[in-house]
């Protein structure tokens, strides 16, 4: 029963999440379906570094028009009392409505915690972005929150929101405040030891002038971790130090 009760309480929670999103882009003025597709690449160096390594592409209109590619490379490192650091640099290619390119470097600080029966995520992101055609750079704050508990048959129930705030005005980012809202709820589940997939509801609104975009749809992730190089240094100079001459 104290199970169930605690499944209840997650259950609610990704509902609240749902409803407050919800009612935060009620009042977009265009519906839309969405097919996000996510490969990532982790290859942690040593105990604390990792190297990392994401690939996105993202089908919009009816999940009948290519809108854009996203690449984006970044390095990692663990601190204390669960907090994680990370820098990296975004390239998004846009195919739709017009081709154009936009580059973000980014800074991100991340805490997890382990209540026991579900864990909880907070990421801080800052953003500075470099639009094609735009001489001004335009800088912006993430705010992401989420919850993660553990499922029958393998799977890890995942739920979380993320807030995009712009702090400055451009010639393309015409006003501040709530640009981005992305709410994803869905599941993940291992398919060996280096992949693991995860798929699920993806909501997304878009602050955009005169016709805010709502849109609604399925992201499909892919995530391959390699063993630690460190390690695997470590073993192959094991190897060589056991061979006799």
């Amino acid at each position: 029963m104290t199970e169930v009760f605690r499944r209840g309480r997650y259950a609610a929670l990704l509902a609240g999440a749902w409803l407050l999103t919800i009612a935060s882009v009620g009042y977009a003025g265009q519906d839309d379906a969405a097919l996000w597709v996510v490969n990532q690449l982790n290859v942690p160096v040593s105990e604390r570094w990792s190297v990392n390594l994401m690939t996105q592409a993202r089908i919009v209109r009816e999940v009948g028009t290519y809108e854009r590619t996203v690449v984006r490379p970044w390095v990692a490192v663990k601190l204390p009392w669960n907090f994680e650091a990370a820098v990296g640099y975004d390239a998004h290619l846009f195919e739709n409505p017009r081709s154009f390119l936009e580059s973000r470097g980014w800074q991100r600080l991340a805490y997890e915690h382990d209540w026991g029966y579900f864990k909880s995520q907070f990421h801080f992101w800052q953003e500075e972005r470099f639009i094609q055609g735009d001489d001004e750079v335009a800088w912006r704050s993430r705010f992401l929150m989420g919850a993660t508990t553990s499922l029958p048959y393998s799977l890890t129930g995942v739920v979380r929101n993320e807030f995009f705030i712009n702090l400055n005005q451009t010639d393309k980012i015409r006003d501040t405040g709530l640009g981005e809202d992305q709410f994803f709820a869905g599941f993940r589940r291992p398919v060996n030891d280096w992949l693991r997939i995860e798929f699920g509801y993806l909501m997304q609104f878009l602050e955009r002038p005169g016709k805010d975009l709502f849109n609604h749809g399925l992201l499909l992730g892919f995530a391959v971790e390699t063993p630690r190089l460190d390690s695997l240094w470590s073993a192959s100079r094991s190897r060589e130090g056991s061979v006799n001459p």
